[in-house]
């Protein structure tokens, strides 16, 4: 296992931070690896409802009502809302999405006005990382966190 570097070279998700600064978890530095993470794509029955639901969230306008595929964000990793033609369960319980965000407490009182269904309120994580978590119309864990600066 190879020391961490706590710079801007560090890649470590929320849980892998703490791991990352006692020294017990082994990260990768930008410069080591090609593959990149190209897309998030959410699997529905409804794509409109859905994608409706990130566009709020996520202060986009796509100007799609397309009701087979939409891509929500095409920048970076894209976020993509589709529907392959098979029946969907929404008993998602094996992937969320986590999205940054400047200021939690105030996406926190945005989607209480919009009537979202909040899992947990913002809390500070010993971490230093400020997380809240919500559900998406199909029931996809979302967390939105901000990282102390």
């Amino acid at each position: 296992m190879r020391q961490c570097y706590n710079n801007n070279n560090c890649y470590c998700w929320d849980l892998g931070q703490i791991w990352c600064t006692l020294g017990l978890y082994a990260s990768i530095r930008k410069d080591e690896y090609s593959m990149k993470l190209g897309e998030v794509g959410l699997q529905t029955n409804d794509v409109v409802k859905l994608a409706d639901f990130y566009k709020v969230l996520l202060g986009i306008d796509n100007e799609s009502n397309d009701t087979v595929h939409q891509t929500i964000i095409a920048e970076e990793t894209m976020l993509t809302v589709y529907n392959d033609g098979s029946a969907k369960n929404n008993s998602n319980q094996n992937i969320c999405i986590a999205f940054s965000v400047d200021d939690v407490d105030a996406e926190y009182r945005k989607l209480l006005e919009l009537g979202a269904d909040i899992i947990e309120e913002p809390t500070t994580r010993p971490w230093g990382a400020r997380n809240m978590s919500l559900y998406d119309p199909d029931r996809n864990v979302i967390y939105l966190r901000s990282i102390r600066k």
